[in-house]
């Protein structure tokens, strides 16, 4: 496997994908732990175009940020990935349906309130301990959170959910929700091209779908989020029960090939070479919610680096050493 993937492959040589149908079964009648793969890290990472390539693989299904998922049915400005408003997609019409049959008094208020207690950043601030993952209350969200991904499950035919809402607060919730595998794959990009990526707003496209406007803030801010999310990502990591994969958004873009190695390691299946994943990029699935290259097809997976000429010198020094100990950790140099 090439260097710049690192990947921890204990007790994964030999295991495979389950099929289909049997994913077909919910609740307790399930045999096999339904298999997510979570990606976590700061925003514009290029996540939305790792979701995609991931889901290449057969019996994947890539769904873009689930955690926002209430949130995007129940906006008439979001837009699922196959160019539908998000409430009047038919798949995910479809999976509501079958989630609010699952769960006995399904709320979506309650399961809002559940996710703002166990997703949430501020959540990590407390000691991490199983603790708090046992009472009446996370019982709650595990019944929700399973429901919800059993259906996807069901209704697209997929063993594997790919999961790609960033936060790593949802990651270490997830991995403690019985009958779901979580596999976590940390996404790093140098602080310096997030910044960037966070300083171009979206724009409204009509018949494609608004997107909104990013507020402008500092990029001392910027720097700030990307240094915590990445912190409670490394912290998150030592409490979860298998290896995860840590990517770099430069190295996966300039060579694609890395990241479906390294996923294959994760599931322990044979890999697909990028043609079947540029091939797939081609197609529109039903990304709920990220980037706006989720509505329509990719050509090419090429890294971003405009923030080199974008940012001056000293703005480029400034960043860098603002988050050093983290810039050289992954590798990132001045």
């Amino acid at each position: 496997m090439h260097n710049n993937a690192q990947l921890a492959m204990n007790d994964l040589a030999g295991q495979a994908l389950p099929s289909a149908g049997e994913h077909a079964s919910s609740g307790a009648g399930r045999e096999v732990p339904l298999k997510v793969i979570y990606i976590a890290g700061d925003g514009r990472s290029g996540s939305t175009l790792l979701d995609r390539l991931i889901g290449a693989y057969p019996d994947v299904f890539s769904c873009g940020e689930l955690g926002n998922l209430l949130q995007s049915m129940g906006s008439t400005e979001e837009y699922c990935a196959c160019s539908e408003r998000a409430g009047e997609c038919r798949f995910w019409q479809s999976v509501m349906r079958q989630w609010s049959r699952v769960v006995p008094g399904f709320s979506q208020e309650e399961y809002r309130m559940l996710q703002h207690r166990y997703e949430r950043l501020r959540s990590l601030l407390f000691p991490l301990n199983d603790l708090s993952f046992n009472g009446r209350r996370f019982a709650r969200y595990a019944e929700y959170t399973r429901g919800l991904f059993e259906a996807i499950s069901e209704l697209s035919g997929a063993g594997v959910i790919v999961d790609s809402s960033k936060s790593p607060a949802r990651a270490l919730a997830l991995s403690r929700v019985p009958g779901l595998d979580l596999r976590m794959l940390h996404l790093v990009r140098d602080v310096r091209g997030v910044a960037y990526s966070l300083r171009i707003p979206y724009r409204e496209r009509p018949k494609e779908g608004p997107f909104a406007n990013v507020r402008r803030r500092s990029n001392l801010r910027f720097v700030g989020t990307w240094a915590l999310v990445n912190y409670f990502c490394e912290r998150v990591r030592r409490k979860l029960a298998h290896p995860i994969l840590f990517i770099r958004y430069e190295d996966y873009t300039a060579d694609p090939d890395i990241v479906l190695t390294g996923v294959a390691s994760l599931l322990g299946v044979p890999r697909i070479d990028y043609e079947v994943g540029a091939g797939h990029l081609l197609e529109q699935g039903h990304q709920i919610a990220g980037n706006v290259i989720r509505m329509g097809p990719v050509q090419k997976i090429a890294p971003d680096e405009n923030w080199r000429s974008h940012f001056g010198s000293f703005m480029q020094k400034g960043m860098y050493l603002l988050v050093l100990p983290l810039m050289r950790r992954y590798r990132y140099h001045l």
